[in-house]
Formats: structure tokens, C-alpha cells, sequence
């Protein structure tokens, strides 16, 4: 009876295309979709009634968006164009000439602007412009432009440019308070309450999905802070207890991951650990509001995080340019340098055993001899989150009140050229194995470190998937001398390579082959020598494509810089000596001795005397800081590995329990919908020629036509749910 089918059969394989393409649409549809509330009038007059003066004050100060890192010149341009009647972008970017929402507005400008359209900063812009004014045309205005936005926005099926960005949707819903907020005294069309009551709900409900949940990085922490001020600021709504308890979960649970015991923010960033303290600020904050007491880990450590901030923001308001920083840092920093340079005191030494970071300071020296300010970061960390990390273990960064020195890549724009080889060695002066594999880059300990009133000091070493040891000793001797080896063991013939990045700043004179003269203009700020390293080589480059070198984005635009290239032989230690000073050149070349990791000498060839003496675990010098002969221990760590991995744990159990949506594969969908148009013509083609070409009745064919095409499209349906998209 199956060629009596036929005909049946070929109709239900023209069809069957619909079940591969109910795999690929399917899980994306049911991730973008959230349900469309409808607020009724008690429930906003209850919801508005709950806004006091205290929460909106405080409400006031909670912002994810580009106003809270806008100079103060930008926001006033931005708020000139309300005035001229244009809708601005972010502050200081585009405007058009039109109120109101616009969609294409989604997809003008890069990255950023995108961002922060869909975290509504237009509507935000208008709420400060009234603020500023005391006009009701603002509020007007904003009501305008709340309305079209949540036209558009609830009708979508799939986002248009960033439209449901995690960071977007967790900013705006403290946008939409803030409206509420003002709104609440000066009250306008009803409507404009209820719209924002639904986005706000809308925008909870997308925050709340398991798999929306970024928990590897601060976007995470911003979806949690979004739920729990929701739960905080209107507990009115029906919905509020189920935000509040998934806000409150997750916060705890991704916040082992997020900060560390030692006040760090674990996302490999001076710039991100500034970010950090503002987030853990308002969720200190969102907890007052609740009346419940903040996790008592969030208190300790949020102390141990100023302290921090403290020691990583220099006088003039800067930071170091470790990992993606720009050196500026976020213009309003009220938990960062306003709050914590007024109450803290800065500290000579830092050091973060378990967050893989050690911070030294050094006052202006007034005796002989004299020298600068200066602060040095050396980090070693590499959480398993990745969150922002670039391969920077065993860096340094070196800046004075003269001038930075040795700095990093910076935030590399994510939309230029380059950003895999600037987040990578070759961004860093870490030191590495030459064509060493990033993924193997292995793991990084800290051996022991020094530090007393002459000498601050640290020794890590890493070791490679592949077997190799790379050993790297860094030296402050106060108040002005840095000295760094490197060393390592593996296959013969290997080579250690560094780049070091020195600041665009800085011009670069040449004594001679290994010593160099840094200045800013016409003043000599430090002069730096190559030592060791026999039979390796270095040369100056600036601004070179390949190998990529001589470049960074510390103030946010990619510049050329002058950097020093070294290679040297495994087996020969290399020493880079660097003295912050206005005089002329120092002893001259440098030289060292050898025996093993814990015991060598470094030597300047012309005075013919020791600069830095180990001797296993004594460290000897010369410092005017303690005399002529100074001595101190080098402390062998306990072995901080074991909290490190507890942090990984933690993040692998987040792993587990939220599988992130993979958000990256919609081109592949679009991809994979067209092969399987193009497999469904081919069938329809197929068919058509049957029916041309064979004019009989052929029930049996159409069969067996009809019972592969089924059977091809139920294993290409199987394949791309068990095989493709896994």
C-alpha cells in the first residue's frame, strides 16, 4: 500500500523542512521571548507610592550607563542638543535631528553607541536635562520617547543590534526608576507610568532566564544588582519576591568568583577593579533599601577592595594601563579616588598572594639622591573566568610622577585591528617562550617575595603545558632602582622573548647597544640598561604590523609607541635595570653571576660592586634608603594554588549550573536556514522534474521520493540538535 501514498508522502517531505528548522529557531525564539505585562492602575499607584525621597535619592547615584563615565563637557554638548531638539547617542557622539525613539538608532555607530541606546540613555539624558532645568518639556519628552521605544521594543521577535545586551537591559532598568522617580511629583499621562512599570517587569523577566545569566564577568553582577533593586524599589509588584530571590542567589553565589578574599576584583583589570567597587557599592546600597543585612563576605572584602583602589590610582587620578584599562579610569569614581584618597592611606607595599598582584609605592625622595614618585605593579593572575584577561603573567608596570615607563596594551578597541596581538605577549613585557601557544601557556606561582624599608621584591615562575620553566625576579630597590631577570629551563635552543612597551610619551636615545636614555621632551626621566643575555639580541621598533610590536590604547586610541624587542638564549639570564633620574647615564654595562635561581649576583661592570646580591633566601644591596650594606629575607610564600582553585571551582560550578546561551551562533542559524532553503529547492526541483519527465502515474517513486526526503530531514534535524549546536 505504500506507492498508494505517494502523493502523500511527497507533500510531507516538501513539509519535513519544518522540523530541522523548528531545531535552529526553536531555542532562539524561546530565549529572546518574554511575556508582555499589563500593569493595571492599583498596581501603579501602589508601585509610585513606594518610590520615596530616600530611594529615589539614592537611586539617584545607581547608573550602568555612559552618563556616570561622561566628562562633564560631553554631558553639557549632549544636553545642548536636547535643547536644539536632537535626540543625541552617548554623550560627545552622534545626534540626529528628531524626538523621539527611532529604531535605526539600534544599529548607528559602533559597539558602544549601540550599547548605549539600548540602555535608553536618550531617555536618561532627558530626565538630567530636567533635573538641570525645572522643565516640563523635558519630561514630556521623555515620555515621547519611552513610548516608542517600548512600542518597538514589545513587539520584537529577535534583537536589532544590542537591543537585549545583558549590560543594556540589567542599565535600564535603573533608567526606568529614575523616570518613575521623576514622574512621581510631576505627574503626566498615566501611561507613561504604567510603560515603564512593564519594561521594568519585561526587563526582570529577561534578567531572571537561567541561560541569560553572564556569570563569568561584571555583566553578571550587573543582571543580579537589576533584580534585587527591581525586588528593592517596588515591592508592590507581583513579581518582585521571585526577583528578589534569584537576585539575592545569584549575587552570593557568583560572588566568591567576582572578588577575592584579598579585596581584588578578579577580572584582571585595574580599570575593571575601579568598575568593580561601583557595582559592589550599589548592591551594598540595594541591600539598605531591602532592610537586610549584605553577606557579611561582601562587607570585609568591599574594605579590602578600596584599599586596593587606593594603592592602584595615582595622584593625578590615572591608572595602569593592566589589561583592559584605559589610564584615565571612569570619570566618576565616588567609591574610587573621591571616597578612598580622603580616608585611606596609601601603603608602600601591597601584595595579593591568592589575586595575583603586588603593588609598591615610593614617596618623592628629597635626599640623595633624589628621585620621583613612583608606583610599580607586577600581576601574575589567570582565573579561570578569563574575564578581561590578557597574557600579561609576570608584567610589570612602571610609572612616576614623571611619567609612566613601562606600561601595557591597554583597552584595545574591540573593533580595531589587532586586539588578539595586543591582548596577547606581545601587548605585555611578560616574559615568554618565542612562538609559545597561548592555550598552553601553563600556570603561574608566586615563589616568595621581599619587602622591608630598602627593597620590595617578588619571584614567580611558570611552568607550560609543554614542560617549560620560565623564572622571573623582580626588584624596587628605594627609592629609585628596578631590576628584573629572567631566566628559565627547557628544550635546547629555546628563546625567552619580552617586549617591553614604554610609554608614547617618552622619546628614546640610545647610549649604545644596551643602554638607553627615556625622556619626556627635554628632561630625562629614567635611564634604562640591558644586561645579560649573551648571544640574544634587541632592537627598537614602533608602530610594526608583523611580529606585531610598538603599539597601545593606555588613553583609549591605538598609538604607535617605542618598544624594545629582546630575545635571549634559554640558558643565558637576561636583567633589565632602570633608574628613575634626571642625571646622566648610570654605572654602565651590567653584568651577572649565576649559580641557580636562588643564588647570582648583579653587578655593574664599571663601579666594579654588587647592585643585588641572593644568597638563598637573604637578598643584599645597596640603598641610600637603609646605608651603605642592606639585607633582607626573602620569604618562601605558603603556597596560595589551593584559594586560587577554590575560586575556580566556584566558577566551574556557576558553569555548570548556567549554561550561558550562546548567543554567537544566530549567524550560524541564518547560515544553516539557508543551506537547508537551498536542500528544500533542490527537492521542490526534484519533484517538478518527476512530474515533467514522468508523465505516467509512478505512486512507487513518489514513494520512495517522499521517504528519503522525510528520513534526510529527521537525521538533519537529529544531527543539528545532538551534533551541531552542542
Amino acid at each position: 500500500m505504500l506507492h498508494r501514498s505517494g502523493p502523500f508522502l511527497l507533500a510531507l517531505a516538501l513539509a519535513g523542512v519544518l522540523l530541522p528548522l523548528l531545531v535552529v529557531w526553536v531555542p532562539e525564539l524561546r530565549y529572546n521571548w518574554v511575556s508582555v505585562p499589563k500593569v493595571n492602575g492599583e498596581v501603579v499607584r501602589a508601585a509610585m507610592m513606594g518610590l520615596t525621597d530616600k530611594k529615589c535619592a539614592l537611586v539617584g547615584k545607581h547608573d550602568l550607563s555612559s552618563l556616570a563615565d561622561a566628562a562633564p563637557d560631553a554631558v553639557r554638548a549632549s544636553l545642548a542638543a536636547l535643547e536644539r531638539r536632537e535626540t543625541p547617542g552617548p554623550p560627545g557622539s552622534w545626534t540626529r535631528s528628531a524626538d523621539g525613539f527611532d529604531p535605526v538608532d539600534l544599529t548607528r555607530g559602533g559597539g558602544s553607541e549601540q550599547l548605549q541606546t539600548a540602555s535608553l540613555v536618550t531617555l536618561d539624558l532627558h530626565l538630567k536635562a530636567w533635573q538641570q532645568t525645572g522643565n516640563p518639556r523635558h519630561l514630556e519628552r521623555a515620555r515621547d520617547y519611552l513610548t516608542g521605544w517600548w512600542d518597538y521594543e514589545a513587539k520584537s521577535w529577535s534583537p536589532v543590534g544590542l537591543q537585549w545586551n545583558d549590560h543594556a537591559v540589567a542599565a535600564r532598568v535603573f533608567v526606568l526608576t529614575r523616570y518613575l522617580c521623576a514622574t512621581r511629583k510631576a505627574p503626566l499621562d498615566p501611561t507613561g507610568a504604567e510603560t515603564a512599570l512593564a519594561a521594568i517587569i519585561a526587563s526582570g523577566e529577561r534578567l531572571m532566564k537561567p541561560r541569560y545569566f553572564t556569570y563569568r564577568t561584571n555583566h553578571g553582577v550587573m543582571q543580579n544588582l537589576a533584580l534585587l533593586h527591581i525586588g528593592a524599589m517596588f515591592p508592590a509588584l507581583p513579581q518582585t519576591d521571585q526577583f528578589a530571590k534569584v537576585g539575592v542567589q545569584r549575587f552570593s553565589e557568583q560572588l566568591d568568583v567576582y572578588l577575592s578574599p584579598e579585596g581584588a576584583i578578579n577580572e584582571h583589570s585595574a580599570g575593571y577593579h575601579s568598575f568593580g567597587l561601583r557595582l559592589l557599592r550599589m548592591a551594598i546600597d540595594t541591600f539598605t533599601i531591602f532592610e537586610r543585612k549584605p553577606p557579611a563576605a561582601l562587607l570585609v572584602r568591599y574594605e579590602k577592595a578600596l584599599d586596593l583602589d587606593v594603592q592602584l590610582r595615582r595622584p593625578d587620578g590615572t591608572l595602569p594601563a593592566w589589561g583592559d584599562t584605559v589610564r584615565s579610569g571612569i570619570a566618576a569614581q565616588e567609591e574610587g579616588a573621591a571616597r578612598t584618597s580622603s580616608t585611606r592611606a596609601r601603603k608602600a607595599a601591597w601584595l595579593g598572594p591568592v589575586s595575583g598582584v603586588a603593588v609598591w609605592w615610593q614617596e618623592r625622595s628629597q635626599e640623595k639622591p633624589a628621585g620621583p614618585a613612583s608606583q610599580t605593579l607586577v600581576t601574575w593572575s589567570n582565573f579561570a573566568t578569563q574575564a578581561h584577561k590578557h597574557l600579561d603573567e609576570m608584567a610589570i608596570f612602571v610609572w612616576t610622577s614623571d611619567s609612566d615607563i613601562l606600561i601595557g596594551s591597554g583597552y584595545w578597541p574591540n573593533d580595531r585591528r589587532g586586539r588578539n596581538e595586543a591582548t596577547g605577549w606581545s601587548g605585555a613585557n611578560a616574559p615568554r617562550f618565542v612562538a609559545e601557544p597561548p592555550a598552553e601557556r601553563g600556570t603561574t606561582r608566586l615563589v616568595g617575595f621581599v619587602s622591608s624599608e630598602w627593597l620590595e621584591g617578588i619571584d614567580l615562575e611558570r611552568v607550560n603545558d609543554r614542560g617549560g620553566i620560565l623564572r622571573r625576579q623582580i626588584f624596587f630597590l628605594r627609592p629609585n632602582r628596578w631590576i628584573v631577570i629572567d631566566h628559565g629551563a627547557g628544550k635546547p635552543g629555546q628563546e625567552i622573548e619580552t617586549t617591553w612597551v614604554l610609554d608614547p610619551k617618552l622619546t628614546v636615545r640610545a647610549v649604545d647597544r644596551s643602554s638607553f636614555i627615556l625622556r619626556v621632551g627635554d628632561r630625562q626621566v629614567a635611564h634604562l640598561q640591558l644586561g645579560g643575555c649573551d648571544g640574544g639580541s634587541s632592537r627598537i621598533v614602533k608602530g610594526v604590523v608583523e611580529p606585531f610590536a610598538g603599539w597601545t590604547a593606555a588613553d583609549g586610541t591605538v598609538v604607535e609607541t617605542q618598544t624594545i624587542l629582546r630575545r635571549c638564549p634559554l640558558n643565558r639570564p637576561a636583567i633589565l635595570t632602570m633608574v628613575a633620574t634626571d642625571d646622566s647615564p648610570g654605572p654602565g654595562q651590567i653584568g651577572m653571576a649565576m649559580r641557580d635561581a636562588e643564588n647570582w649576583e648583579v653587578r655593574a661592570a664599571v663601579a666594579n660592586e654588587p647592585l643585588l646580591v641572593r644568597s638563598g633566601g637573604e637578598v643584599r644591596g645597596s640603598s641610600p634608603t637603609c646605608g651603605r650594606t642592606c639585607s633582607s629575607p626573602m620569604i618562601q610564600t605558603p603556597d596560595a594554588m589551593e584559594q586560587r582553585d577554590a575560586i575556580n571551582r566556584a566558577f566551574l560550578k556557576l558553569a555548570s549550573d548556567y549554561r550561558r546561551y550562546p548567543e554567537g551562533w544566530l549567524p550560524y542559524r541564518v547560515r544553516i536556514t539557508k543551506v537547508l532553503g537551498a536542500a528544500w529547492v533542490a527537492l521542490l526541483s526534484i519533484i517538478a522534474m518527476r512530474l515533467v519527465c514522468v508523465r505516467r502515474r509512478a505512486e512507487a517513486l513518489d514513494a520512495v521520493l517522499g521517504v528519503g526526503a522525510i528520513a534526510f530531514w529527521i537525521l538533519a534535524a537529529a544531527w543539528l540538535q545532538f551534533v551541531y549546536f552542542v
